[in-house]
């Protein structure tokens, strides 16, 4: 079998395993963000006043919107929500302020752009026994910031999405420029050169008659 055969059998194999080496670290590197630790945790029993509400997670959430709004966090009960803003990003931190109404159970429900560019979302509750007289907040019935609601999947989440659209194109489009290298290493590691005379046969008598 010539050289230019066997480069044309081992071609497909050599664009397999481009594409294999090429995926395999951004795949490996794209677990989504997870909830690490929050304030107040899950389960707890908050029995003082309640400023803000942080979350902490694995890796840094990603801002893709004006005003954080790619990230949302609402602290709801009884139907009504008592978040006041919208959230701030610090490091793995995201922070919501809230002004808590009666005693009860609250839900916590959140979305966040994770570092590897894909939203990531989630929720948890906790427990209120604020002292006798404590000020209660009277809530809202929509969310602080109602265009990224984390329940909604607005305006913010159709954002998130267009954004996360343009990463995975240009992760694939460096993921094929990789497969692109390697083949044509592969390619000219393949290539035999054609062999040259030596000195010896250079010099050896044809064998024909003068």
């Amino acid at each position: 079998m010539g050289p230019m055969r066997r480069l044309s059998a081992a071609l497909p194999a050599a664009v397999l395993f481009g594409a294999a080496l090429a995926l395999a670290g951004p795949l490996s590197a794209s677990a989504h963000d997870s909830l690490v630790s929050s304030d107040p945790a899950a389960d707890a029993d908050v029995t003082s006043a309640l400023s803000g509400v942080t979350l902490t997670f694995s890796g840094t959430p990603l801002n893709l919107g004006e005003g954080q709004r790619s990230n949302a966090v609402e602290v709801r009960h009884d139907g009504r929500n008592y978040e006041t803003d919208c959230v701030a990003l610090s490091d793995k931190n995201v922070t919501v302020p809230v002004a808590l109404g009666e005693a009860g159970d609250y839900e916590v429900v959140w979305q966040v752009v994770s570092s590897d560019g894909h939203p990531a979302s989630g929720s948890y509750t906790f427990t209120y026994t604020p002292a006798p007289g404590a000020e209660q907040a009277e809530g809202s019935p929509t969310p602080a910031c109602a265009a990224t609601a984390a329940s909604s999947g607005g305006a913010a989440a159709a954002g998130a999405s267009d954004d996360t659209i343009l990463i995975t194109a240009a992760a694939g489009i460096g993921a094929l420029a990789v497969v692109g290298v390697v083949v044509a290493i592969l390619f000219g590691r393949r290539r035999s050169p054609l062999p040259t005379p030596d000195a010896d046969s250079a010099g050896a008598p044809s064998g024909r008659p003068e």
